[in-house]
């Protein structure tokens, strides 16, 4: 999708005054990797997902080392399962099946 240089320089003054990717998405009527990637293209600095933003990713590993679940530390940090294990897998996490924690007496 193509923008005109006005819209283009619209969408990065909303971005940087708050304006998230999926609300941009709405505003112009495409998808969000779509505006991510052209705010990418201009070299404006894409800030982390709201999600993602709210992990210590260190501490996320401490966690998962200390045998807690995916479950327990998206809990912890009021986000999803699926934000955590992205994280524990960017950092090369090896992660565990359920047959790996111990047997709960």
């Amino acid at each position: 999708m193509a923008f005109p240089p006005e819209e283009v320089q619209k969408i990065i003054a909303d971005y940087l005054s708050g304006k998230t990717g999926q609300e941009l998405s709405i505003d112009y009527k495409c998808s969000k990797t779509t505006i991510i990637k052209l705010l990418k293209e201009q070299g404006v600095d894409v800030r982390k997902d709201k999600a993602r933003a709210k992990l210590d990713d260190d501490l996320v590993i401490d966690m998962y080392r200390q045998m807690k679940t995916a479950q327990q530390i998206a809990k912890h940090f009021g986000v999803s399962k699926q934000v955590i294990l992205q994280c524990l897998k960017k950092h090369g996490v090896k992660l565990r099946t359920r047959w790996d924690y111990p047997k709960e007496k």
